[in-house]
């Protein structure tokens, strides 16, 4: 009797178990909204559809909230088509198509029940705001034509930070190479008419050349040498024409590199260049380069031969 009495036992738990996890199932199945925002983009959840049960059919699909967009455009990123039955589970997949458009900043899949077995399906959109134009203030040494070479306004479009910042630091990198380290720019926005205006505002700085460079721990070759083979070079008269004097932060790492190949070919094996410090003026105008070196041993070739050799 006591064997009997477990097992009706473990039957009954299994039974309450089964129930709760049948109860959470259910609930899950009743939410009809599904919204993304925040500018994240969703994960497709792989979740299996029960084909045992039957969801409402669509009898309409309702596109809001687009003003600049196609909806046959959106109409083609969703997984739904009038008269076929709605499955919950490919909301994220038409949330996932929808923002990859890049145009939206706000999306929702909600169902409107019109009878038991009919609905209407919104897709119910936030456009992200419209850059209309882009104005350039202050930049005397950049043009608007150089910017475009690096980054076509035409791709933003619309008045995101994360977009707008990227330009900036576009524009900073430009003046950057062209002697200005210094430029502070700033971004203002004017919305009007759903669209958007934005001001890019630019304090170039003072122009930098680079007017030393040196070099520690260099016994074996003198520093006119080691300046031959460098990128970078020291500002003179002629620098407008051959760009001398200009410091660019890349090209200082090559620079690195190539003075220990150059040690490195002249039998210093183990050569290094642990750093190279920029130091600039109080004025900003003027730019000190060291080039720490660690010179190692040099090693020679003692004896060449090659046994087994008979002809010679």
């Amino acid at each position: 009797m006591t064997i009997v009495k477990k097992k009706y036992q473990a039957v009954l738990i299994c039974l309450l178990v089964g129930g709760i996890v049948f109860h959470a199932l259910s609930v899950e199945e009743n939410f009809n909204t599904v919204e993304l925002s925040n500018n994240t983009p969703p994960e497709d959840i792989g979740e299996e559809v029960d084909t045992s049960i039957n969801p409402p059919r669509i009898k309409n699909i309702i596109i809001q909230g687009t003003k600049t967009f196609p909806e046959s455009t959106i109409q083609s990123k969703l997984p739904y088509h009038v008269g076929e039955r709605f499955w919950p589970d490919k909301s994220n997949k038409a949330i996932h198509n929808i923002y990859k458009l890049g145009h939206f900043k706000q999306i929702q899949i909600v169902t409107e029940e019109l009878t038991k077995d009919t609905i209407n399906l919104h897709v119910i959109l936030t456009e992200k705001p419209i850059l209309e134009e882009v104005i350039l203030v202050g930049n005397k040494h950049v043009t608007k034509k150089e910017i475009n070479k690096k980054f076509n306004f035409e791709e933003i479009t619309a008045a995101e930070e994360q977009e707008l910042q990227k330009l900036v630091r576009i524009i900073k990198n430009i003046y950057i190479e062209k002697g200005y380290h210094f430029p502070e720019i700033s971004v203002s926005t004017m919305e009007k008419d759903g669209k958007t205006t934005a001001t890019i505002t630019i304090n170039e700085g003072v122009h930098s050349v680079v007017k030393k460079i040196r070099f520690t721990g260099n016994t074996h070759f003198r520093d006119k040498k080691l300046r031959s083979v460098l990128f970078t070079r020291e500002d003179w008269v002629l620098s407008p024409l051959d760009h001398a004097g200009t410091y660019i932060p890349m090209g200082l790492e090559q620079d690195k590199l190539t003075l220990e190949k150059f040690y490195q070919s002249n039998g210093f094996y183990f050569a290094r260049i642990p750093e190279a410090v920029v130091t600039f003026s109080e004025n900003k105008r003027e730019i000190t380069i060291t080039f720490h070196i660690e010179e190692g041993d040099l090693y020679t070739i003692s004896k060449v031969s090659a046994p087994g050799n008979d002809l010679f």
